[in-house]
């Protein structure tokens, strides 16, 4: 069975690591604070076995500066990095990883983004209007007949989401079939029906003005259309669509979701009802785990044919934390931090202190 597969993929601990930087700009000579974390992803808790911690400096073109190393104990570790009085002002990227994660062929490493002033000031990237645009079914199926969800991707040419103003779909007749809208992280999407024969045009108005047009990838002729949808808080409904081709091929044999994460998995029967193109499942939140999982849907010849991801914010922040400002002496805070928790033995804890007006800390410049 591919969950008795999944599993024992999984036999071996895997472990993921997270890298805290005092802030993301710094300048020649100046010291980067850090401090990170290993976490055992299979089991929940502190990595505990891990006791070196690689981390490497690399430029925007991935050439590698340096490298420097850290003892681990107790799934953490600390230290700080004197920025080399020698690097050009620029990008730079923190490469944080284990020996371990050397045995798999996933890239579990951890890659915080910085920044380096020099002497010779940063030039400034030229702005560009090129933007990448792309439809992305969900579940990855786009088919005939088969009414789906289509996502909407749009940035720029430095890879940041843009908002648009508003984007149509057209038939060959010129028919707008479908209006969308993006987020400012240029994420948007819609309800689509997509026709056999039937080719598909967007256009999407920025908010400068301009117009860009792209013809939209055309659909298969067999497959199934997979989406995911919470109901509340404590349930999500997940739809099978087909068309009548592919129904005739399927007939009722019996298709299944398999819900996991980091080897926990739960596996779960689907089939088309008789004489129909169309099934929903509601189900409890429970099969999920807390966090981020993954739902692949397999034929019933065992080969994934979709494949969707959904987060689970249920029991998410067990920990929690009360912080109090106890008393101001002159440019120090004491203050006093409390767990609430008290069921959890081990917490760890790390705080970058910077005035409030700083420019030497973005969140936008922190890549996971």
């Amino acid at each position: 069975m591919v969950k008795d597969k999944f599993l024992k993929y999984f036999e071996l601990p895997r472990e993921s690591v997270f890298l805290h930087t005092n802030k993301t700009t710094y300048i020649a000579n100046e010291e980067v604070w850090l401090k990170g974390y290993v976490y055992d992803r299979h089991n929940n808790k502190p990595f505990s076995q891990t006791t070196t911690i690689h981390v490497g400096l690399y430029n925007a073109d991935g050439k590698k500066f340096n490298d420097y190393h850290f003892k681990a104990g107790d799934g953490y570790f600390k230290g700080s990095i004197v920025v080399d009085s020698m690097l050009a002002s620029g990008e730079y990227y923190l490469r944080t990883s284990t020996n371990w994660m050397k045995n798999f062929k996933e890239d579990d490493s951890f890659v915080q983004k910085v920044t380096i002033l020099n002497e010779k000031p940063i030039e400034k990237a030229k702005s560009i209007k090129d933007y990448d645009i792309q439809f992305l079914p969900e579940g990855g199926n786009f088919v005939e007949d088969a009414p789906g969800v289509m996502g909407v991707k749009v940035t720029d040419a430095n890879g940041y989401g843009v908002r648009i103003v508003e984007g149509s779909v057209f038939d060959s007749d010129n028919t707008q079939v479908a209006r969308f809208y993006t987020s400012i992280f240029g994420l948007g999407k819609f309800n689509f029906n997509p026709k056999a024969g039937v080719e598909y045009v967007a256009k999407i108005e920025f908010d400068d003005g301009s117009v860009e047009t792209t013809t939209l990838q055309k659909p298969s002729k067999v497959g199934i259309s997979f989406s995911v949808k919470n109901v509340d808080d404590d349930r999500f409904i997940i739809s099978l669509t087909t068309n009548e081709a592919t129904k005739e091929i399927i007939k009722e044999k019996q298709f299944y979701l398999l819900v996991h994460k980091d080897g926990h998995a739960n596996r779960i029967p689907i089939t088309f009802p008789k004489n129909k193109l169309f099934v929903s499942k509601v189900l409890i939140k429970e099969v999920l785990n807390k966090g981020m999982n993954i739902l692949t849907l397999f034929n019933p010849d065992g080969k994934p044919i979709a494949e969707r991801l959904i987060f689970n914010h249920a029991n998410l922040f067990n920990t929690k934390l009360k912080v109090s400002k106890i008393t101001t002496e002159g440019d120090s805070l004491n203050i006093q931090i409390k767990l609430l928790d008290i069921g959890n033995v081990q917490q760890n804890l790390s705080v970058s202190v910077l005035p409030g007006n700083t420019i030497s800390y973005n969140q936008k410049k922190l890549y996971l």
